[in-house]
């Protein structure tokens, strides 16, 4: 058949059309390409016809005799001419075996051919009312379809209904005794022209704590959970929250220490939260103290080098549930170290930066986070009143890590996991982590020991540039006690001249002494860091404490 032909008078056998569109064909595009559209005029019937006529002409306007009359049964009369086909196609046939030579042959091919006309022309007629039906069998398969969506959504809804229902039912019931208010509370009025009513509802404004020192629990309703944390003055979340300057009668009973400079403070944020509420694992890209001040918060911190295993999502990790993680899907989260402590009010702790931690308000929690900064302002994003965004270079690296990959992505599978390799490979030479080291933990020991018949827990981090010392016989940090080592003679420990500086807690002469007494049993020119918390200072004690801090093995070394 030539390239212009558009209708072919018999069609391809099956089994060739099998054999042009088989899958393989099919998925390398070999099949045949489609006739194309007719676009102007085409023949039926021996007849010329043009695309913009109607598609249903009456018989008379092509001149063709009508055989059957104007009112009629279309199923009676298709079987008519059918009959009618039948039997002249027989009188055909008889009429080529006795003789094909007459008139008669040619006369009966007209009969036939005008009974094929209008048979078609009849079928021709029900096409109107097969699209119709035909739409009518989508319209009720998509109304069939819906209607399953709807009663599948509806059973999981009844499901998801029942769950909290039985949740809800599971809640102790209030009684008079633990509803009633345990501090007084009042409307707290911020200073002038720092809150607006439209912002009232973000902050605190709404029943602020009279006394942080003093508080206790709100009576927000023992089925409630909440976790609310103050903003600032912009209702749309704009403005860094500031105690001082939000809540200065709250501010009253609260001080941030000493040791932080105060212009490289960033914010002091308010936090409430119900029982139960934790915070997903996640990192903050500047230091910054948890001051808890009342109830009892569990807080799980880990390290950076530990990224690898958190399965990160941003900044936060998407294991969820720490304690019972789904390790189908985070297999590498099981060498992650955990370090673990239970704040109580008054407790202070110091999360530092890229530190990720994970929080758990185990009754009614009250506290406080000063996050300052710890880099040059400039590095910084000045649009982020929360100040969790990464470093401004940080977060460009990360966007280029991004584009990277994307470009790589373009590349056959082998060829983007040696790309990834080589990337992998440049980063972590021992070149460009310079630095690194003393930022974290070169190595980290701990253990119990028993001092004058008290267990005592000492936790030695080796740095590079410092060692940081903690002495505890209540289990918490205690006193923060930097001692540096300013003069001395060569081979001559005792003309030593030190310099201690009281960072948090007691700074009082005993913690003065206590610390510049242990720094004796320790051989490093690096500075020390001392978290000292002792049921009692006395020489005894400290000596014995030195004697162990002096055979240390990871202090042997310290040089």
């Amino acid at each position: 058949m030539s390239e212009t032909a558009q209708v072919s008078s018999l069609p391809l056998p099956p089994m060739q059309y099998v054999t042009l569109f088989s899958e393989e064909n099919t998925k390398r595009g070999r099949t045949p390409r489609p006739p194309p559209p007719i676009t102007d005029n085409y023949s039926m019937f021996g007849n010329p016809y043009n695309t913009d006529d109607a598609v249903i002409r009456p018989l008379e306007s092509q001149n063709i005799r009508r055989l059957y009359p104007n009112n009629y049964d279309h199923r009676r009369e298709l079987k008519k001419l059918n009959h009618s086909i039948t039997a002249s196609f027989l009188d055909l046939v008889d009429i080529c075996i006795r003789n094909p030579e007459s008139e008669a042959r040619a006369t009966k091919i007209d009969d036939l051919t005008l009974l094929f006309i209008h048979m078609h022309h009849l079928v021709n007629e029900f096409r109107p009312h097969q699209a119709r039906e035909t739409l009518r069998v989508m319209l009720e398969q998509q109304k069939r379809q819906r209607l399953e969506i709807a009663e599948r959504f509806r059973r999981h809804f009844d499901k998801a209904w029942e769950l909290v229902q039985q949740a809800i039912s599971t809640i102790p019931e209030p009684t008079e005794s633990n509803i009633k208010l345990l501090i007084d509370i009042e409307r707290v009025q911020p200073s002038e022209g720092n809150l607006n009513n439209q912002a009232c509802g973000n902050g605190f404004c709404f029943s602020a704590i009279r006394s942080l020192s003093k508080a206790r629990a709100i009576n927000f309703g023992l089925s409630e959970v909440y976790y609310l944390r103050a903003l600032g003055t912009d209702s749309r979340g704009r403005e860094v929250a500031n105690m001082e300057n939000h809540y200065p009668e709250l501010y009253q009973d609260f001080q941030i220490p000493q040791f932080l400079e105060a212009s490289s403070i960033f914010s002091s944020v308010l936090r409430v939260a119900s029982k139960g509420v934790q915070l997903w694992t996640h990192y903050d890209v500047m230091d910054n103290l948890l001051v808890q001040v009342t109830g009892k918060k569990r807080a799980v911190l880990y390290s950076p080098e530990d990224i690898s295993y958190l399965y990160l999502e941003g900044d936060k990790s998407q294991v969820v549930d720490i304690d019972n993680p789904n390790l189908e899907r985070f297999p590498e989260f099981v060498k992650a170290t955990a370090h673990e402590c239970i704040m109580e009010p008054g407790d202070i702790l110091f999360i530092p930066a890229l530190w990720f931690h994970n929080m758990t308000s185990l009754n009614f929690s009250v506290a406080v986070n000063v996050f300052w900064r710890n880099l040059s302002p400039d590095v910084y994003d000045k649009k982020d009143p929360y100040g969790n965004k990464d470093p401004l270079p940080a977060s460009k690296a990360l966007e280029m890590v991004e584009s990277a990959l994307k470009h790589l992505s373009l590349l056959p599978d082998e060829y983007q996991r040696f790309y990834k390799r080589r990337i992998v490979s440049r980063v972590g030479r021992s070149s460009d982590m310079e630095g690194v080291a003393g930022r974290f933990p070169v190595q980290t020991k701990a253990e119990t020991i028993e001092i004058n018949g008290k267990a005592t827990e000492v936790v030695i981090s080796k740095f590079s540039d410092k060692l940081f010392i903690i002495l505890t016989q209540y289990g918490k940090v205690g006193n923060l006690v930097e001692v540096r080592r300013d003069v001395a003679q060569k081979e001559d420990p005792s003309s030593a001249v030190y310099g201690v500086r009281v960072l948090l807690g007691r700074d009082d002469e005993e913690i003065h002494v206590a610390a510049r007494f242990l720094v004796n049993f320790i051989s490093t020119p690096h500075s020390i860091l001392f978290a000292l918390s002792l049921k009692d200072y006395q020489p005894k004690t400290l000596r014995q404490i030195g004697e162990f801090l002096k055979l240390h093995p990871s202090l042997a070394t310290s040089s």
